[in-house]
């Protein structure tokens, strides 16, 4: 199982955004770190590949101007536990 750690999610949509190269295992561990004074707000959360890939496909610009393709999976399709 790989573990991917995000600093914070889509907070609008909540969901977060994953590249689908990251996606190579069965499942896939999402560790959301963000804190609010000091406390973690979100647990970790799994989902099996297949799901993750059936996400819809979305470009992003980031800050340095380049174009990031990311799978964007909302928190409600991933479970606490496996």
């Amino acid at each position: 199982m790989k573990t991917i750690k995000i600093r914070s999610p889509m907070w609008g949509r909540k969901a977060v955004g994953i590249k689908p190269s990251r996606l190579v295992n069965d499942w896939v561990c999402i560790d959301i770190t963000y804190r609010q004074d000091g406390k973690r707000l979100y647990p970790r959360y799994y989902i099996k590949t297949s799901e993750a890939r059936a996400c819809p496909t979305e470009v992003f610009r980031t800050k340095s101007g380049m174009f990031l393709r990311v799978k964007v999976i909302p928190l409600e399709m991933m479970s606490e536990k496996i």
